[in-house]
């Protein structure tokens, strides 16, 4: 599903990610952790094109949604919850007529997944954090996805809710990987842990050390 080989990127002349490789199989639910300027955020970029890579291989199916830590669009303009989720399904819409009934039923479904269909004409605005988390997964949900990339989504949500969806999506072989820094519930919903730190060391959960909530980042008897 996924395969990154030798993959190097580098900002403004200073490294953040050197010969990173790794596979991820379809329907995995695979955890992103490490410490803060690890690379983690910049490394969900480069799997979904915002960024390109200076050296190596990224394959990976074109059905790629992406939830970012951060959404912000101008406070003033008036996007309700609907048309945010909606968003996710401009690359299915036709060009011409706007968008089809389809459309508009498979955005109301990806809100009820999250449970904020009584939502749908607010204000996105107006949301509390947790709720426009929320919105932003129903809108990558609305793309079909099969790839759901996340990027701190538990920021602002109850986690095990959140995390709970995700579990029920990956039993749908969703193929999931979520950055976060909750390492007990990624320890009990997640298949696998990919530790990023400049490179990327894949970890089952008995080789995730306690000392990580300390921010030292190694495996168990390392």
């Amino acid at each position: 599903m996924i395969d990154v080989k030798d993959l190097s990127f580098a900002f403004e002349g200073n490294p953040v990610l050197k010969k990173v490789s790794f596979r991820v199989e379809k329907g995995e639910f695979i955890a992103l952790f490490g410490p803060n300027g690890g690379g983690k955020t910049t490394l969900c970029k480069l799997l979904v094109g915002l960024l390109k890579p200076d050296s190596g291989t990224i394959n990976l199916p074109k059905g790629i949604a992406f939830v970012p830590q951060n959404f912000a669009p101008d406070q003033l303009f008036p996007i309700s919850v609907m048309e945010v989720v909606l968003m996710g399904r401009l690359s299915k819409a036709p060009r011409f007529g706007g968008f089809r009934k389809l459309d508009r039923e498979m955005a109301l479904a990806a809100l009820k997944e999250v449970g904020l269909e009584r939502s749908k004409d607010s204000c996105f605005s107006s949301l509390s954090g947790g709720q426009k988390q929320r919105v932003l997964v129903a809108r990558a949900l609305a793309s079909e996805p099969d790839v759901l990339i996340l990027d701190e989504a538990m920021a602002n949500m109850d986690g095990s809710s959140i995390m709970s969806l995700l579990k029920m999506l990956k039993n749908r072989l969703f193929t999931i990987l979520m950055v976060t820094h909750d390492l007990k519930a990624a320890l009990e919903y997640c298949d696998r842990l990919l530790c990023v730190q400049g490179s990327v060391t894949p970890m089952s959960s008995y080789e995730v050390c306690q000392h990580f909530e300390n921010g030292l980042y190694h495996r168990v008897g390392a």
